[in-house]
Formats: structure tokens, sequence, C-alpha cells
């Protein structure tokens, strides 16, 4: 990646221009906003999600010093209001992504550790009781732990069985 196409002839880091979709000129845009690289007039635009998702840094600091101009340019695109909620996206779909990881090897464990089988059973990624929640989050948890029960039930099932 040529770093210096991320900055105006000013040097200024590039924000709205930087996304074909947001581009007032074409020629300037480095990504696209879409989930998927996309070809435009004979012009590859790498997904920033996808790359984004790719990197599985939580932390966003590898991220953005190696498919932008640094941790200032990625502070700058998460603070326009035009990209903060599909950011926001961005993130929770990488944090789930990162639990469905550890779920999955927590569910490999399970059958050698007794500890890995107990936090299973007693749904150990649920948040701890007690801490109040809004109606959304709750919702949602809900949600996501429905996503779970229903890929592993089988493997939930068999590991109550064990203990």
């Amino acid at each position: 990646m040529d770093k210096s196409k991320l900055k105006d002839k000013m040097g200024r880091f590039l924000t709205q221009s930087l996304f074909l979709e947001q581009a007032y000129d074409v020629n300037i845009a480095v990504y696209t906003l879409k989930d998927d690289d996309y070809e435009y007039k004979g012009k590859m635009f790498p997904s920033l999600k996808k790359l984004y998702l790719s990197m599985e840094d939580p932390i966003e600091y590898e991220f953005a010093t190696t498919h932008l101009a640094g941790w200032d340019q990625w502070e700058r695109i998460c603070d326009n209001k035009l990209f903060t909620s599909l950011i926001n996206g961005w993130r929770k779909e990488l944090e789930l992504k990162l639990m469905s990881r550890g779920f999955k090897q927590m569910v490999k464990k399970a059958e050698g550790s007794p500890m890995a089988a107990r936090w299973l059973s007693e749904r150990g990624w649920a948040a701890p009781k007690g801490k109040s929640k809004s109606k959304a989050q709750k919702d949602k948890d809900k949600k996501i732990q429905r996503q779970i029960s229903d890929t592993y039930a089988n493997d939930l099932e068999r590991l109550r069985i064990i203990e």
C-alpha cells in the first residue's frame, strides 16, 4: 500500500474521499465501504471492512498502521459521523467473530477438561449476573445465546450428560 495515497496534496489525512462511495474524485479513492472488494471502471477497491475483520485486531492499532496512515487517521475516520455506526457494526462483528472462535475452542477442550465442560454447561460466555443491562443489550444477548445454542445444542447436551 502506497501510504502517500492516504493524504491529500497538502498532507492532510483523507477521510470521506478515501472511500469510493463518498469520494468526490474516484481517482483519489483507495477503499470501498462494501463488504467485499469491488471493481469499478477497471480499478479494484479493497473492502476496508474485510481488511478490518481479517486483521482480528480489537485494539485497532495494528489495523490503523497497516491499512491507513496511522492511528490519527483512523481516529478521524471513526469520529466522522458518516462512518460511526458503520464502524461500530464492524467492531461488533469482530467481537462476535472472536467470541465464536473462543467458544469453538472451549467445545474442543471440553472433552478433556472438566473446567471447560462446566464453563459450557453453565453458559460461561453469558454476561455475569447482577449487572444491569439495557433492554436492547438484553435482547441482543438473547439473540446471540439463541444462535450459539442452536449451533451447539448437541454438544452442550452431551456435555451435560458427562457431568
